[in-house]
């Protein structure tokens, strides 16, 4: 990737720490936020899950519970 070296060597040294870090990536739509996550991190991702776009609380938890379940059921397979 061009020009995200920054970016990719925070992930990375995110990702190697010892404690607990929470990374916040935002910015304009359409400029390569999640393609960056998922190319530094490839199969080191357990779970994800984008929001829905103009959605209430009530359904974003909801959003959130089908994925957990999901993720559940996969691994009890």
């Amino acid at each position: 990737m061009i020009g995200r070296q920054s970016e990719i060597t925070l992930l990375e040294n995110k990702f190697k720490s010892e404690s607990a870090d929470f990374v916040a990536l935002f910015g304009r739509r359409r400029v390569g936020k999640t393609y960056l996550v998922r190319s530094v991190l490839k199969e080191r991702i357990t779970f994800q899950l984008t929001g829905l776009a103009n959605a209430t609380l009530s359904q974003q938890l909801i959003n959130f519970q089908i994925a957990v379940n999901e993720i559940k059921t996969i691994e009890e397979q």
